[in-house]
């Protein structure tokens, strides 16, 4: 009788091993494919961010404003304007929204008039205060931070 409860208790061992050893086979699969749909996530986002580049580029084209190749070679999302250029349209744009992405420390050294400061840190978790998409806004940057933002 105790060598079938040893033999029980063996098979039982083995039985409680290998499931063990299934759990954590399962954990590092379920680990795997956590970071399977991370990497999808960012690719996704990726590619969400490049067609709204590509949007931005055909509607500047459908209104005659053609991004220059530089632009959409970078996959730049907005359009670099010359200072000039910038002045002309504030001037002649009284609602034109005016948007510094600079940061406070450098929005305080000097900015345009009733231009509105999110720096570019804070950018994406205020996007809620931006005006309308068909509302003209520019946005600033030093030129250090190319890639960052426009002018």
């Amino acid at each position: 009788m105790s060598v079938l409860v040893l033999l029980v208790a063996v098979v039982l061992a083995v039985v409680v091993w290998r499931l063990a050893a299934r759990l954590r086979d399962l954990d590092r699969q379920v680990r795997e494919l956590r970071l399977l749909h991370r990497e999808i996530e960012e690719l996704r986002a990726d590619l969400d961010r490049g067609l709204g580049v590509t949007r931005a580029h055909l509607a500047a084209v459908a209104a005659g404003e053609p991004p220059e190749r530089d632009v959409i070679l970078r996959g730049a999302p907005y359009r670099d304007v010359q200072p000039a250029e910038a002045l002309a349209l504030y001037e002649k744009t009284p609602g034109l929204f005016v948007l510094d992405v600079r940061t406070p420390a450098e929005f305080a050294s000097g900015h345009i008039p009733n231009a509105h400061l999110i720096s570019v840190d804070e950018l994406e978790d205020r996007l809620g205060e931006l005006p309308p998409k068909d509302t003209r806004h520019a946005h600033l940057a030093r030129a250090a931070r190319t890639g960052s933002g426009g002018a």
